[in-house]
């Protein structure tokens, strides 16, 4: 199963999603969620799907994760990730990546941002 220009859909753990989230925030970027957020709201052992998007410029791709929220809702958020970061996610079985991408399109709203999450997205540079 294959995302934008062939990208294959990647999954991750909610511990590597925090880690992801940490690197990007450092580096100034859209990281899609604070981890006190990611920690409070994503089931820790649930497969997170990560669908690459496109290209957002300064080297980054523009991904979509859809977590499994403790509500048992998919939910969806952005996230701008360099290409060697997405690479070492492991890409799902054929059959996996179907029942994800089922579960991503039927059952995953989007994630609002709350307000402080909204004003910190408006400060935020956008790629040149």
């Amino acid at each position: 199963m294959t995302g934008v220009e062939g990208e294959p859909v990647r999954v991750m753990k909610r511990d590597f999603l925090l880690i992801l989230i940490r690197t990007v925030a450092d580096r100034k970027q859209n990281y899609g969620r604070p981890t006190e957020w990611v920690e409070a709201n994503v089931l820790p052992d649930a497969l997170i799907p990560l669908y690459v998007m496109g290209n957002e410029g300064m080297g980054l791709r523009r991904c979509v994760v859809a977590p499994l929220l403790k509500t048992r809702m998919r939910g969806l958020f952005s996230i701008d990730l360099r290409p060697q970061e997405i690479s070492q996610l492991p890409v799902p079985s054929e059959a996996e990546a179907r029942r994800l991408l089922r579960e991503f399109l039927e059952y995953a709203p989007p994630i609002r941002l709350t307000p402080e999450q909204l004003d910190r997205w408006k400060s935020v540079d956008p790629p040149s």
